[in-house]
């Protein structure tokens, strides 16, 4: 329920209505509760795995924040003699396909 809906409607008794128009994303309305009824919470079994989930990301949550707010970072630069790491070379690559395609030998 939209919050300004809720607030106002929590404050409401059966059968009256808001005294003052409410004004939402879908225009100006005027509430009138017409009846309450309990809802039970659903149960345990239905809802425990995405309890777990939401204390999971509520730790790791925190667990970033004070990673984030006690880290140290240090910036390398790339220095330009360090020497690249060699690529290899097509004749290798050939003769790296031709072992594995044959078949296996008696």
């Amino acid at each position: 329920m939209v919050k300004p809906i809720a607030e106002v409607a929590s404050k409401l008794g059966k059968g009256a209505h808001s005294k003052t128009p409410l004004q939402t994303g879908a225009g100006w309305m005027v509430l009138q509760l017409e009846d309450t009824r309990d809802t039970p919470p659903p149960p345990f079994d239905e809802i425990k795995n995405s309890i777990a989930q939401e204390l999971q990301r509520e730790s790791v949550a925190r667990y970033v924040a004070e990673l984030r707010k006690n880290g140290k970072l240090k910036l390398l630069e790339a220095t330009r003699d360090r020497p690249r790491p060699r690529r290899p070379t097509p004749s290798s690559r050939r003769s790296r396909r031709r072992r594995r395609s044959r078949a296996p030998t008696r």
